[in-house]
């Protein structure tokens, strides 16, 4: 996907996880969603169509590089709500590192059969697979713990806080153009995403003075 379109457009539609996640938060971990959450999100949902429509100008935007993003959507919606359901009873390193194995054996044979085969990598290969190892990585471990002691609604807000930092970051190494639309788009997208995390903590305040 990431090859296929912009990157802008990669972060944004992945991000829509909260949308996704409304029902598993309802229907699996009993979790309030008010109308007010639901017009938060759809403020988001809108940010995010600003973006998308002001990336279809540009040159490396794709149609089928956005229709794997919505795979990527669906497929990391469901490895969210598991790894909540498995946080309950398991600690989050265990996870990860159970996750990881799992990944390498069913992320192997694909690579190795559609790369040409194995081949050992140069040293600049290797900085890059530790960076990956100790940046997203490090996220991806913050936010199985966190699956824990957060409502799964509140924690998938979180990610929206990404795309616009990804824009941002695509624009100085990728030399990815920005458009109006867009930064109006990721300007609604964090509004959105501030009143989500505010309402939380009132939620969680009321609950800690025993009020509701």
């Amino acid at each position: 996907s990431i090859k296929s379109t912009t990157v802008t457009n990669v972060a944004m539609i992945v991000s829509l996880v909260p949308v996704v996640l409304i029902w598993a938060g309802v229907r699996r971990f009993a979790e309030p969603v008010s109308l007010k959450l639901l017009a938060l999100v759809a403020t988001a949902l809108a940010g995010t169509a600003l973006v998308l429509f002001g990336s279809a100008s540009v040159p490396t935007w794709s149609l089928r590089g956005d229709g794997l993003a919505v795979l990527a959507l669906l497929f990391f919606s469901a490895q969210m709500a598991l790894a909540k359901e498995a946080r309950q009873k398991v600690g989050a390193l265990e996870f990860q590192a159970v996750a990881w194995i799992v990944a390498m054996v069913v992320v192997t044979p694909p690579a190795v059969l559609t790369g040409g085969g194995l081949s050992l990598p140069d040293a600049t290969a290797w900085l890059w697979v530790a960076a990956l190892v100790a940046v997203p990585g490090s996220g991806h471990l913050l936010m199985n713990w966190a699956h824990k002691h957060v409502r799964i609604t509140v924690s998938s807000m979180a990610l929206l806080g990404a795309p616009p930092l990804t824009m941002v970051l695509a624009a100085i190494f990728l030399d990815e153009p920005i458009k109006i639309a867009q930064v109006a788009g990721g300007v609604i997208v964090i509004a959105a995403l501030t009143g989500v995390i505010r309402r939380d903590l009132q939620i969680t305040a009321r609950y800690s003075t025993g009020i509701g």
